[in-house]
């Protein structure tokens, strides 16, 4: 770690370890880690997945809204965009919970050993 002050550098190794009170193991955190990450990944792909659905209902709206459109067109524009507005709910709520995937352990509510709460 370095440190600055009034021009003047200090530095000294940092090492970061678990908590001593933590219940999970180095083992258990990276588990955990790697899930969320994956969780990140899928979200990401669906994400652009959504762009990509939401770029070919504009463009199926488009056609539909065209003076020569067919009925069929009209029709299957109306259901993708149905289908898009479920879709995009479902996007909606995975986002609200993404932010949960990671749950830390609140292990600084425990006393430290020989100490008393």
């Amino acid at each position: 770690m370095r440190l600055t002050k009034a021009g003047q550098m200090v530095s000294e190794p940092l090492t970061l370890t678990l908590d001593k009170r933590a219940t999970f193991s180095l083992a258990d955190r990276q588990a955990q880690f790697a899930a969320a990450e994956r969780v990140k990944s899928m979200f990401e792909r669906m994400s652009k997945m959504v762009a990509q659905i939401n770029g070919v209902r504009d463009q199926t709206a488009a056609l539909a809204e065209s003076a020569t459109a067919v009925p069929d067109v009209k029709a299957a524009a109306a259901q993708l965009d149905a289908g898009v507005a479920f879709g995009a709910a479902v996007h909606a709520a995975l986002a609200r919970q993404q932010q949960d995937v990671v749950v830390v352990e609140d292990f600084h509510a425990k006393p430290l050993e020989g100490e008393s709460r």
